[in-house]
């Protein structure tokens, strides 16, 4: 059984996530297992208005402390959500850098969420045979918005 999926859905119901955020930015960048950190994101709900030191805190951890790009996709999903502007700048970050074809299409999908123009995005996601389905899904449908909410 997953205690954390648990205690984050307890979290979640007495709101005790708006006093939580320092402890989960540092749970973020500890040891602890990928799975872990993605349950304890649970706790903050889609829809909430999340503080700033979140929103700060979680860009910082991607762009300096990331090594689960599970953890990474599903933040960035989180993100798209809550600060769209954030998800559009990390999304022309990352056209520079190296990416696995996984996190590619999560930062694909996330950045269509965000408010990605059309071309980018095609571009974006044609840049190898694996991620050339995704690019084809998003030009077969009208993906404003999209939103995929993590269910691990």
């Amino acid at each position: 059984m997953r205690y954390g999926r648990l205690v984050a859905s307890v979290f979640k119901k007495f709101r005790l996530w708006e006093e939580l955020t320092p402890w989960y930015l540092n749970l973020l960048s500890s040891e602890a297992k990928p799975i872990t950190k993605i349950d304890f994101l649970n706790m903050y709900p889609t829809d909430a208005e999340v503080t700033p030191e979140l929103i700060s805190g979680l860009v910082s951890i991607m762009v300096t402390n990331v090594e689960s790009e599970l953890v990474e996709a599903v933040v960035t999903s989180r993100l798209a959500k809550w600060n769209p502007e954030t998800v559009r700048a990390l999304f022309f970050a990352s056209r520079v850098r190296p990416i696995s074809a996984m996190l590619r299409r999560a930062l694909g999908l996330s950045a269509a969420h965000a408010g990605v123009n059309q071309k980018d995005l095609r571009r974006f996601l044609r840049h190898d045979d694996a991620t050339y389905p995704t690019a084809a899904f998003l030009d077969a449908v009208d993906c404003d918005p999209i939103f995929f909410p993590v269910a691990v």
